[in-house]
């Protein structure tokens, strides 16, 4: 009989859920090959862009890889349009796609002024939902221009993504 350290009522509790959000932290990737590949993550772009360019060793990458920083406010719905337009209009292939907004839980609730939704909900699940909802399209006229299926991932890093050697 397996027996385990922590129950699924303590498992799920709000206390361990923000404990988890303020503490987790993904393993740095090391062994996956992006190279020709076209991402679309969230991160803070400029500190994204300089991460990206330099190898584990900290020197620099000699890839003729682009990296570009669109805007997108996940506050906005007209934003996550827009950001889904550009994507359909411009992107030859869509290989990955990590829609994982992350906005804290405020000290007192707020609404959005124009939609009137939970700003934590719009950012956190409804916009990202939003986003990977209207991506779908250009995945589809995207696959014939990649080898392999575009991998979304709605959660925290995929297994795909750890380095087994960290």
């Amino acid at each position: 009989m397996v027996h385990y350290d922590i129950t699924p009522s303590k498992q799920a509790s709000l206390p361990r859920y923000l404990y988890h959000q303020a503490t987790f932290r993904p393993a740095p990737v090391h062994s996956v090959n992006l190279a020709g590949q076209t991402a679309i993550a969230e991160a803070k772009g400029a500190a994204a862009v300089q991460k990206l360019a330099l190898k584990p060793d900290g020197t620099k990458r000699e890839s003729g890889a682009t990296v570009e920083v669109w805007k997108l406010d996940l506050f906005e719905y007209g934003s996550v349009l827009s950001f889904a337009k550009r994507a359909k209009e411009t992107l030859e292939r869509l290989d990955i796609i990590m829609p994982n907004a992350a906005m804290g839980v405020p000290s007192k609730r707020a609404f959005h002024p124009e939609t009137r939704h939970d700003e934590t909900l719009q950012v956190n699940y409804l916009s990202t939902a939003l986003l990977a909802t209207l991506l779908l399209p250009v995945v589809k006229q995207t696959r014939a221009y990649q080898p392999a299926p575009t991998r979304i991932s709605l959660g925290k890093v995929p297994t795909w993504q750890k380095d087994p050697h960290s």
